[in-house]
């Protein structure tokens, strides 16, 4: 990020200036190459300056000033995971609050470069805890809780996008019960009435009645034949007199 702030804690030179003073010919030889390393780290020299504090490692491998600066000379070479080693291991061999407390700060931006934002948002509120007036701490940590925000967006968003997506169902299903009960409608009350009586009508005739309408018939039919036999005689009388 481009307002991050990559700025990491390092060890003030008064504490080499002590442990020059306080031993012997071969501390002082320690301490001459100790600000050799940091004169190679402050002038970009990481690489090297790595191997000169990897070299003091060696005869006291638990020390939390050598650690710590390896770990920042891993953290400029963007070694990110390997220098979160070296930090951890400083931490736990201090007891010093203020270099605790930077310890800190360096191992949540190696979690922020390395995209393990819940880890680094939780190791700058640690720093912030201890030390409310950090202001990079707090830079980074809104930073962090920015990216975590666009990488899980808030739930209710996609419950928003369901229940419009439900509502437009139930629209569509309204609107299709609507458009059935429109052409139920399109048939007149009156027919359809007429034709359910007629329905029960039919329905409803018994025996009886089907006998009386049978007979009813069959007076139709003999009536029919009496027509045509007397239009026959007929006839035959006027062929007769036209002769």
């Amino acid at each position: 990020m481009e307002n991050f702030s990559n700025k990491i804690y390092n060890l003030p030179v008064f504490v080499l200036l002590i442990t020059v003073l306080c031993t012997g010919l071969l501390s002082a030889q320690v301490g001459l190459s100790r600000r050799q390393a940091d004169k190679l780290f402050e002038s970009g020299d990481h690489y090297h300056a790595m191997q000169s504090y990897k070299q003091l490692l060696d005869e006291n491998p638990n020390d939390p000033e050598l650690n710590y600066n390896v770990g920042n000379s891993l953290y400029r070479m963007q070694m990110y995971d390997q220098a979160k080693l070296y930090y951890e291991k400083a931490l736990a061999n201090t007891s010093d609050s203020k270099l605790k407390n930077n310890i800190q700060y360096n191992i949540a931006n190696c979690e922020y470069k390395s995209k393990k934002l819940k880890e680094s948002i939780e190791g700058y509120k640690q720093v912030l805890r201890k030390n409310p007036e950090d202001t990079d701490a707090r830079k980074n940590l809104e930073l962090a809780l920015k990216q975590m925000q666009k990488q899980n967006p808030p739930p209710q968003k996609n419950e928003d996008k369901n229940q419009s997506k439900k509502d437009q169902q139930k629209d569509e299903q309204d609107k299709d019960k609507a458009e059935k009960n429109q052409d139920e409608k399109q048939v007149p009350d009156e027919e359809r009435n007429g034709q359910k009586k007629q329905g029960e009508k039919k329905q409803g005739m018994n025996k009886k009645e089907a006998e009386k309408l049978l007979d009813a018939l069959k007076n139709q039919d003999k009536d029919y034949q009496k027509k045509k036999i007397k239009e026959k005689v007929t006839k035959e009388q006027k062929t007769e007199k036209d002769w």
